[in-house]
């Protein structure tokens, strides 16, 4: 015996007894109206789900240039980076910082300087 078996057996007493209430409006399609029917529960049951991920992707999008540019003090606490109030580097048309802490030491000692690689 499957595991699904006793919940589609109970789905489909749902849809017989669906369907045996919708008969005298629909006749030989209430089958299928139950389904529609059933569907558009199902919908309406997941629908504040839905609402509430649209309007976090909406927070999301509202903050994506913050976080983007590193004015975002909480987003950086969370990645554990320090950002220093020195100059800011420019690169394209978006301002970043440069953050400090071992990995970024471990990422410029990595750097080639600028006479790195020519032999002379």
């Amino acid at each position: 015996m499957s595991v699904f078996a006793a919940p589609f057996a109970a789905l489909g007493a749902l849809l017989a007894h669906c369907a045996d209430v919708l008969e005298p409006l629909f006749g030989g399609s209430a089958t299928a109206a139950a389904i529609i029917v059933f569907t558009c529960c199902v919908r309406l049951a997941l629908h504040p789900l839905a609402r509430s991920t649209a309007r976090g992707e909406r927070v999301r999008a509202e903050l994506a240039p913050r976080l983007a540019d590193g004015r975002c003090s909480s987003a950086c606490a969370r990645r554990g980076v320090r950002w220093r109030s020195g100059p800011v580097r420019r690169r394209g048309d978006r301002a970043l910082a440069d953050p400090v802490g071992p990995s970024a030491v471990m990422a410029r000692s990595r750097t080639p300087g600028p006479g790195a690689g020519a032999e002379g």
